[in-house]
């Protein structure tokens, strides 16, 4: 992470594009896991026992976690 630092700091415009990549990285996550949340309650509330309602209420995070580091990690690496 520093070494990412490092290199953003080096340019005011590699910091601009740097705060806003990880800024909507970190946006677009966070809906995504919202989402996903709001859909688990749904699907429980309405019992909904379609294939969609059964994936979405047995939808384990563990996987989706190790996306999201490696997004995030993959997204901090200086060219």
């Amino acid at each position: 992470m520093q070494d990412a630092y490092n290199w953003a700091f080096i340019n005011p415009l590699r910091k601009a594009f740097y705060n806003l990549y990880m800024t909507g990285i970190s946006v677009f996550l966070a809906l995504v896991v919202g989402s996903i949340e709001v859909l688990q309650v749904i699907a429980g509330r309405l019992s909904l026992q379609c294939y969609f309602g059964a994936y979405i209420q047995e939808f384990s995070f563990a996987g989706l976690g190790y996306v999201i580091i490696g997004i995030l990690a993959g997204g901090c690496r200086p060219p």
